[in-house]
């Protein structure tokens, strides 16, 4: 028998589904699944759990779609590469279709620490947390818990890492892309 009663479940049952507040997280990916659908670009759906701070274990989700256009292949390599997963990594399998090295991307991304950038999305009257940034794992600026709704403004330089310039054949591109 519950020893709450129903109206304390239901105030239970509304808290952990409030979006994070807009900002840089420490986080780890918890879990990694390939999906293809067909008529629509495959991606990997990541599971990050963030690692440290008032939010830490909580668990929200990025889809890192691998499409054939120059801008959606370097979003996803520049993210694989944040995550750990360089040339070195994806050297084997340059002649493979991505199918093929799924199972083996979703299995190294699993454990992997980076920084995820968040943003709060309102669709449709629902708010919900989108990922806008991934970098490398690194010191973060702490993010600052909104009191009212309004996150007050930030003063002074942010010491959230940038990505360091890329100097192989992979293209050099914005932080977190």
């Amino acid at each position: 028998m519950a020893s709450k009663n129903i109206g304390e479940l239901q105030a239970m049952g509304g808290k952990g589904f409030e979006p994070l507040p807009a900002g840089p997280y420490p986080v780890e990916v918890t879990n990694a699944t390939f999906v293809r659908k067909q008529g629509k670009n495959p991606y990997f759906k990541v599971e990050f759990a963030i690692s440290e701070g008032p939010y830490k274990n909580r668990k929200f989700w990025d889809n890192m779609t691998l499409a054939e256009s120059e801008g959606s292949a370097g979003v996803f390599f520049g993210k694989m590469r944040n995550l750990g997963l360089g040339e070195e990594f994806w050297a084997p399998w340059t002649t493979k279709e991505i199918d093929e090295a799924a199972p083996y991307v979703c299995q190294a991304l699993i454990g992997k620490p980076c920084v995820v950038h968040v943003e709060i999305k309102d669709y449709q009257g629902n708010l919900s947390n989108n990922v806008t940034r991934v970098l490398k794992a690194g010191p973060v600026a702490t993010p600052q818990i909104p009191v009212g709704g309004v996150v007050p403004p930030t003063t002074g330089a942010s010491n959230v890492p940038t990505a360091a310039p890329v100097t192989s054949g992979v293209p050099n591109l914005p932080p977190g892309l």
